[in-house]
């Protein structure tokens, strides 16, 4: 939360879109809890889930990525590279050749220690949720891998007057699935904020 309002801070940004993919549901969260959405203009899920460390957050994901999930945390290094492997393999169906080289090489860059503080956390983020008063876009893919399209209906139903786009046949990294579509959908919710907004 400290390092995005830095980030908004330093860039002097005017009202930003905040954009949170995957794990950057719960970065988006995290900030809305310490400073509200008082100073941004309106909030993007990415095939993002906002609970974690309880069933009910289990349930909105998979369990193929569930079963992943000891490997790609392990601190034995052979584990974690066949999990972390596996993991991005999931991403969706065009994620190959260099992007997937990069995809993994990040993700292993990640230290052990640091990775299971990031999913150790017990979050629930509803109260934070129903607070939201910018304008909010959940996009989500239906073949997603990792986390089920119900993590997206359950952002929408508890966020007020947030939208939501399915994206037929894509799966968890949509922006990469289905780029065009990603792009064009992306673009227009700023200008749909800024109409809102006069």
């Amino acid at each position: 939360a400290d390092d995005l309002y830095a980030v908004i801070r330093a860039k002097q940004l005017d009202r930003p879109v905040l954009l949170g993919w995957s794990y950057g549901g719960y970065v988006i969260a995290d900030y809305l809890r310490r400073y509200g959405d008082k100073a941004i203009g309106g909030v993007v899920f990415v095939g993002a889930n906002t609970k974690n460390g309880t069933e009910e957050a289990a349930g909105y994901l998979t369990d193929e990525v569930l079963a992943l999930f000891g490997d790609v945390l392990s601190t034995d290094l052979l584990k974690s590279i066949d999990g972390t492997s596996a993991l991005t393999r999931m991403f969706g169906d065009r994620l190959r050749g260099r992007r997937r080289e990069r995809a993994y090489g990040t993700a292993m860059m990640v230290p052990p220690a640091v990775r299971a503080a990031m999913f150790n956390r017990l979050l629930d983020n509803d109260d934070v949720l129903t607070r939201i008063l910018v304008p909010t876009l959940v996009m989500h893919g239906d073949a997603d891998r990792i986390v089920r399209l119900s993590a997206a209906t359950h952002t929408v139903t508890t966020v007020p007057g947030a939208k939501l786009l399915v994206y037929d046949g894509v799966g968890h990294a949509v922006q990469v699935d289905a780029p065009q579509r990603f792009a064009r959908d992306l673009s227009e919710f700023p200008r749909a904020t800024q109409r809102n907004q006069r």
